[in-house]
C-alpha cells in the first residue's frame, strides 16, 4: 500500500488559477495528487522538497499545493481554513502572478514580495464618496528576511518559458494591495496610492489568506510570492496575454528557489543539525516565568495536537528516576535544566490526563502514542542525546514560538519522560 501523508507539513502553497498551481508543480520533484477524503473536499498535492542550509546541511521540507476553486479573498480564506486543519502547516505561502504598480523600475515578469498585504474593501459610504478603512496583515519575519537575503540568482534557471523581451527578472518587497475588485481605473489606483505610496502591487486574495492564517489556532506564518503580469491594463490587453505564462512561471520558479535554500527549520529535524538549532527558542527565565502562568488550557492545546497521532498500544506508566534517565540517554545539563522547570508542573499535567481520562479512557494512551510516534521516527533518522530531546519538544509545540507554548510543551514532555517510556530506562 502506497505511503498516505499526513501532517503536520511545514508549507501549505496556495495558488489561486490552475496555471499558477501547474507552473509549481512543473518545478517540484515528484509532486502526487493525494486521494479524496471525506473529511475535506479539496483537492492537495503533496511532495517532498530537498533543501540546504547555509551550512551545507540538508534537510527535507514536506509540501502541500492547494489551486483555489476560484478568485477571491472569501474563497482563499475559506480553502486556507480547510487546509491549516488538514495538514497544521508551519507556514503558508500565497504563489502566483499579481498587478505591478507602474510608474516606477517595476516592469513585467519582475518578483514581488509583500511585506504587508493592504485589504481595502472594508469601507464607510458616505455622501462625498467611501472611505476606505485599510486592514494590514504582516509577512512571517523570518521568511521575509530570508528573502532579503537570498541573493543567489540560480533560481532563474528554473524558469521554463522564454522570456518574451530581453531582460531578467527584478525582485521588489514593499506593500501589497488586497481585495475582490479588479482594479484597472487609475483615479480609484490613485487614490490607494496616496495613502500607500509605497505599494508595489495589488491582487485579490492575500487579505482572506492572511486572515486565515492569523486566525488558525496554531498561527502559521504567512508568507507571499508574486511575478508581475500586467501593470494595471485588465488581462485581455494583448501586452498582458503576452507576459501572463512567464509571469506564472516565475513565481513559481523564485518560490522553490527560496525553498531550496533553506529559509527556515522544518518540522522533521535532521540527524546532523546540532541541538541548539532546535532547542528552545527562549532562555531559560523567560521558560520559568511562562511556567507560572500554564493552566489546563494550555495543556489541552498540546494534547490535542498530540492525541491526533496513531495509537501505540501496550506501553504503560511507569515511574522512572530521572538522574539515571539523564546519563542512560546522554542528556546534556541544559536538558536536566529544562526538565527540572518541567518538574514543576507535572502535577497539573497528571490533573489534566487524569480529568480527561474520566470522560474518554484512551486518552492517555493516545498522548502518549503521539510521542512513541515520533520518537521512533527520529531514532530511525539516526537522531540522538539532546538533539532528540529538542526534536520531541518542537514536535509537541508544533513549531510554536509563542513562550506559553513552549512552557506547556516542556511540561506534558517532562511528565512523559517521568512517567513513561519515553527514552530509554
Amino acid at each position: 500500500m502506497d505511503y498516505v501523508p499526513r501532517g503536520p507539513v511545514d508549507f501549505v502553497i496556495l495558488t489561486a488559477l490552475e496555471e499558477e498551481r501547474n507552473a509549481l508543480l512543473s518545478k517540484l520533484p515528484s509532486p502526487r495528487k493525494l486521494p479524496p477524503s471525506s473529511n475535506d473536499n479539496r483537492v492537495y498535492y503533496w511532495c517532498e522538497l530537498p533543501s540546504t542550509f547555509a551550512d551545507g546541511v540538508d534537510c527535507k521540507y514536506k509540501l502541500i499545493v492547494l489551486c483555489l476553486p476560484k478568485m477571491g479573498r472569501i474563497d482563499a480564506a475559506n480553502a486556507l481554513n480547510d487546509a491549516i486543519r488538514a495538514w497544521n502547516p508551519l507556514y503558508v505561502i500565497l504563489a502566483g502572478i499579481a498587478g505591478g504598480i507602474a510608474g516606477g523600475d517595476i516592469t513585467y515578469g519582475d518578483v514581488l514580495i509583500g511585506d504587508q498585504v493592504v485589504d481595502y474593501e472594508l469601507q464607510k459610504v458616505l455622501p462625498s464618496g467611501p472611505e476606505v478603512r485599510y486592514e494590514v496583515h504582516r509577512a512571517d519575519q523570518r521568511l521575509l528576511e530570508a528573502a532579503r537575503n537570498f541573493t543567489d540568482t540560480a533560481w532563474q534557471e528554473r524558469i521554463g518559458i522564454d522570456r518574451p523581451e530581453a531582460g531578467k527578472p527584478t525582485r521588489h518587497i514593499g506593500p501589497m494591495l488586497t481585495g475582490d475588485k479588479v482594479i484597472a481605473v487609475n483615479e480609484l489606483l490613485t487614490k490607494y496610492r496616496d495613502a500607500w505610496p509605497k505599494i508595489i502591487g495589488m491582487e485579490m486574495e492575500a487579505g482572506g489568506a492572511a486572515l486565515a492564517a492569523f486566525q488558525a489556532a496554531n498561527r502559521p506564518g504567512f508568507f507571499m510570492v508574486r511575478a508581475v503580469s500586467d501593470l494595471g491594463e485588465g488581462k485581455d490587453k494583448a501586452e498582458v496575454k503576452k507576459w501572463r505564462s512567464y509571469a506564472c512561471d516565475v513565481a513559481a520558479a523564485y518560490t522553490v528557489g527560496l525553498l531550496t535554500s533553506g529559509p527556515v527549520p522544518p518540522q522533521a529535524m535532521p540527524a546532523r543539525m546540532t541541538g541548539s538549532a532546535f532547542a528552545l527558542r527562549a532562555s531559560r527565565d523567560d521558560i520559568s516565568v511562562e511556567m507560572m502562568h500554564i493552566t489546563f488550557a494550555e495543556v489541552q492545546v498540546i494534547t490535542s495536537y498530540i492525541i491526533d497521532q496513531p495509537s501505540r498500544p501496550g506501553t504503560s506508566f511507569e515511574n522512572t528516576d530521572i538522574a539515571e534517565k539523564l546519563a542512560r540517554n546522554g542528556l546534556s545539563s541544559r536538558i536536566h535544566d529544562y526538565l527540572t522547570l518541567g518538574l514543576s508542573k507535572v502535577r497539573l499535567v497528571g490533573e489534566y490526563i487524569e480529568h480527561m481520562s474520566t470522560l474518554d479512557s484512551r486518552f492517555p494512551e493516545r498522548v502518549k502514542a503521539g510521542f512513541f510516534n515520533e520518537y521512533n521516527r527520529l531514532t530511525r533518522d539516526g537522531v540522538r542525546q539532546d538533539d532528540l530531546f529538542d526534536g520531541l519538544l518542537k514536535f509537541a509545540t508544533n513549531g510554536s514560538q509563542e513562550l506559553i507554548r513552549q512552557a506547556a510543551a516542556l511540561a506534558v514532555l517532562t511528565y512523559l519522560f517521568e512517567k513513561c517510556e519515553v527514552f530509554e530506562k
